[in-house]
């Protein structure tokens, strides 16, 4: 006779969980933090990290001057880095 628990998943590991929970936080944090940046800041971000641009042919794309794209790009990290450290480090 067949065990009624054969089909019966073993939960995670507490470890694990906690993990994904971390990984939740983390995501949640760097969207919270995009989305407080300024529309030309985010967009640029987004074009680099998420759309594998590279700063040129953001300019390109955007049609707008590197200098620019380079300005917007250092203002959005250092803005990004100073919302995220904090929260990384009580992560």
């Amino acid at each position: 006779m067949a065990s009624s628990f054969e089909h019966f998943e073993e939960p995670p590991a507490p470890e694990r969980a906690e993990d994904r929970i971390m990984e939740d936080q983390r995501r949640q944090a760097i969207g919270q933090a995009l989305g407080a940046l300024p529309d030309e800041q985010r967009d640029v971000i987004e074009l680099a990290f998420f759309g594998g641009l590279t700063q040129a042919e953001i300019a390109t794309v955007l049609d707008t001057p590197l200098g620019t794209i380079k300005g917007r790009v250092r203002l959005a990290m250092q803005k990004l880095r100073a919302t995220l450290e904090p929260i990384a480090e009580s992560i």
